[in-house]
């Protein structure tokens, strides 16, 4: 098994609205390798611990520059009030992965674009276990 530190700590904030905002992580290579992928994000901190909503996307793709969705690890998970605590999905395990691995971090109000800025200051660790 392959596991990594991928990105942070990073701090990432929802637009004003509370809508959701995208992180593109950087794409890796391997994903041909592997036949689970799974993602758990250390959550340091957050502004609002009822209503911050942290999602991890894997999109995978060809090349290191195109990508499409391959699964929702993290689906709007609430990390609660105490810190530092973790977050663990992983990729659907019924879709082959294809050979770039492009994993998009994302935060948002529950309420989405009706709530307020929000932000998190987060760790994103990835491991594949090999076929």
């Amino acid at each position: 098994m392959e596991w990594r530190k991928i990105s942070g700590p990073m701090r990432v904030d929802s637009a004003s609205s509370g809508a959701q905002l995208s992180y593109r992580l950087p794409a890796r290579k391997g994903g041909r390798m592997a036949k689970v992928t799974m993602y758990m994000v250390k959550v340091l901190n957050a502004n609002d611990t009822t209503n911050v909503r942290v999602t991890v996307e894997l999109e995978h793709g060809p090349d290191g520059q195109v990508s499409i969705l391959h699964s929702v690890c993290i689906n709007a998970a609430n990390p609660g009030g105490t810190f530092p605590t973790v977050l663990s999905g992983q990729a659907d395990t019924s879709i082959v992965i294809g050979e770039w691995l492009h994993p998009v971090l994302k935060i948002a109000h529950q309420a989405g674009a009706g709530g307020a800025a929000v932000w998190s200051v987060v760790e994103v660790f990835e491991m594949r276990k090999p076929f």
